[in-house]
């Protein structure tokens, strides 16, 4: 009982730690392509792939009802 306590403990803490992640990237990214005058097509590509992985981990969290804030 006190393992799965523990268990769904540091799940959470690997979701939330991984949704901070993706935000970092999704938002690194998207100020990198503020100052880009020339972006390619993979640049956009890439933006387009961490909004929806931070979007979708976002939503996990939701789901599984914990507080990311």
């Amino acid at each position: 009982m006190f393992n799965r306590k523990r268990k769904r403990k540091r799940e959470e803490k690997r979701l939330i730690e991984s949704i901070g992640r993706a935000h970092r990237e999704w938002s690194e990214l998207a100020r990198l392509m503020e100052h880009n005058f020339h972006a390619s097509e993979e640049e956009y590509r890439q933006i387009t792939v961490a909004k929806a992985k931070y979007f979708y981990l976002l939503r996990e969290a939701r789901e599984r009802e914990i507080n990311v804030l």
